[in-house]
């Protein structure tokens, strides 16, 4: 099963609203306005489990966690694109 860009695109979007983070909204829009998938079955859990991490953790108003959380996430992200 792939990991649907819409999905990514309302999560991704979803936090930077709540962020109100007009900014990042805009970089977002860019980013996944490029027609693209994710990968494989492991990458969509993977996903998955982080952007859960982020949404507790924003849920239960968590700041620093919420901050590691992203922080891991984004790094795990980029180490990831690195190895495509």
């Amino acid at each position: 099963m792939i990991f649907s860009l819409d999905a990514a695109r309302q999560f991704h979007l979803a936090v930077a609203a709540a962020a109100k983070n007009v900014k990042l909204v805009e970089i977002l829009m860019g980013i996944f306005g490029k027609n693209h998938r994710f990968g494989s079955a492991k990458e969509e859990q993977i996903l998955l489990r982080e952007y859960r991490d982020i949404v507790q953790a924003i849920e239960g108003r968590d700041a620093e966690k919420a901050e590691r959380s992203m922080k891991r996430h984004l790094a795990d992200v980029k180490r990831r694109m690195a190895d495509l």
